[in-house]
């Protein structure tokens, strides 16, 4: 009986380490991802403050 108990121990510990490595590579994936919206959210505001600057060269050459 003590061994059922030590094998149903032994798979749950194994089952956590699996969990918190599944866990580990998420967080990584969800830093990633935030990491390429900043930088997507800075090239949006690049190209928009570029067209606002064309905008504004364009009308001091008038």
């Amino acid at each position: 009986m003590q061994d059922f108990f030590s094998a149903i121990a032994k798979a749950l510990s194994k089952n956590s380490d699996n969990v918190a490595g599944q866990s580990a590579k998420r967080t990584d994936e969800i830093a990633l991802i935030a990491k390429q919206a900043d930088e997507a959210e800075d090239s949006l505001h690049s190209a928009t403050y570029n067209e606002k600057n064309k905008g504004q060269v364009f009308h001091r050459a008038l």
